[in-house]
């Protein structure tokens, strides 16, 4: 079953990466230790990124706020209790008021969330973009991605947020609208609450999809069809980990619903200041890895991933002994490489360096110590010229010079100087 999904992330992604950005899709110490350094060593910067993020979901959180409090205000005002004396009379039948008052809130609202998201889709675009380089140069933060990312990324982000705000804006009108048919108590009812799950089910999977947009529209050149056709891929070929890592990823975004009092501004203040980032950061790192193990990147480390060329091989292919000699024939004779050279130890022959005042004394010591170590190199250039490397290397050169005088014919010709290659 691995294989499979890696086979076909593979055939639909390999040769489409963005490569045009230096970034290292290798990381030496893991995906996942990696998110934590970066969360850890750029936390001041992350917290700036998270402030610009809260600037672009404010109209999405103004949509929140003002549809819960148009609710709660219906809810309160409702003529539910009839009239005491003044105002417009009683209602004789109120059954599916408060639910055809919800749909048609929902119908407004919900509609405002497409636009909101979109401009949201601008901070993602930029942010997403940002994080995900840090993540990949192991923690370079460079401000001017914002702005790239933006540029970059806004049409798939825009894809994806569409896709989500659209099937969340039919799933909670068909919500509305079967709660409606129960409240007046239609003969099918059963099946459009069957619809409404279904529904929810539907905008699960469509969250699912929409954040593996984001993720591939940042690292892979692809068309709306084959972003929606990758991104619905990865979603059901790794359903598991998808919701797990969705779940790690958005679950302080879910828990400020859920809690109240001292525990809501807590929350609050940290959605604030890290919760958008916080998310961003556990998808991003999460879909790298999976980029990493799923599919051959395009930018690889040279030393562990290169590929073998005709070339390298013949490079990389030892030479015969005979074709080797042609070669150091052909580059000329070495002087550091024809005579014996002693190692230098710097704590037996090391010369001491003159000091700001110094005495003819002085001068004297160093000019034997110079002189010691000669007559030491010399003796050990005596010792170990008689040596088979030396003599091998030397008699070549020797045969080449003496093949050189009988093409001469009778004209005698310079060998060229030794050089001092090493």
């Amino acid at each position: 079953m691995a294989a499979a999904k890696k086979g076909y992330l593979e055939r639909s992604l390999s040769g489409k990466e963005r490569t045009d950005d230096n970034v290292l899709p290798h990381a030496p110490k893991g995906r996942f230790s990696l998110c934590w350094d970066v969360l850890k060593g750029r936390f001041g910067r992350l917290v700036l990124i998270n402030l610009l993020l809260v600037l672009c979901f404010a109209p999405l959180i103004a949509v929140i706020v003002l549809r819960t409090l148009n609710v709660g205000t219906q809810i309160i005002a409702g003529p539910y209790a009839g009239a005491f004396g003044v105002g417009a009379g009683a209602l004789h039948d109120v059954t599916g008021y408060a639910e055809n008052i919800l749909f048609y809130t929902d119908l407004f609202y919900f509609a405002l969330v497409v636009p909101a998201l979109f401009i949201a889709g601008i901070g993602i675009s930029g942010g997403g973009y940002l994080i995900r380089n840090m993540l990949r140069t192991q923690g370079i933060y460079d401000f001017k991605d914002f702005g790239r990312g933006i540029k970059r990324n806004i049409l798939p982000v825009t894809e994806a947020t569409v896709l989500f705000s659209v099937v969340l804006f039919v799933a909670r009108l068909m919500g509305n609208y079967a709660e409606l048919q129960v409240a007046v108590g239609s003969p099918v009812a059963g099946w459009l609450i069957a619809s409404e799950v279904i529904g929810y089910i539907f905008v699960g999977i469509a969250a699912l999809i929409s954040l593996w947009m984001v993720a591939l529209g940042m690292s892979y050149r692809l068309g709306p069809w084959a972003l929606f056709k990758n991104a619905a891929a990865a979603t059901f070929l790794l359903p598991h980990f998808s919701i797990l890592f969705a779940a790690l990823a958005l679950w302080p975004l879910f828990i400020i619903i859920f809690v109240s009092g001292i525990f809501f501004t807590i929350v609050l203040v940290a959605v604030v200041f890290i919760g958008f980032v916080y998310s961003l950061l556990v998808w991003l790192d999460y879909t790298q890895w999976v980029f990493d193990t799923r599919v051959s990147p395009a930018i690889v480390i040279a030393a562990e991933e290169e590929e073998e060329t005709p070339d390298k091989k013949a490079e990389d292919k030892p030479l015969d002994p005979e074709a080797e000699r042609r070669i150091l024939v052909a580059y000329g004779k070495s002087d550091l490489a024809a005579r014996p050279m002693q190692a230098v130890d710097a704590d037996k022959t090391a010369i001491s360096p003159l000091t700001g005042s110094f005495t003819r004394a002085d001068l004297r010591r160093i000019a034997e110590s110079k002189q010691a170590l000669r007559a030491e190199t010399a003796a050990y250039e005596n010792a170990h010229k008689g040596e088979e490397k030396y003599t091998a290397y030397n008699k070549q050169f020797e045969d080449r010079d003496r093949a050189l005088q009988g093409k001469g014919k009778g004209k005698k010709l310079t060998p060229p100087k030794p050089s001092r290659r090493k």
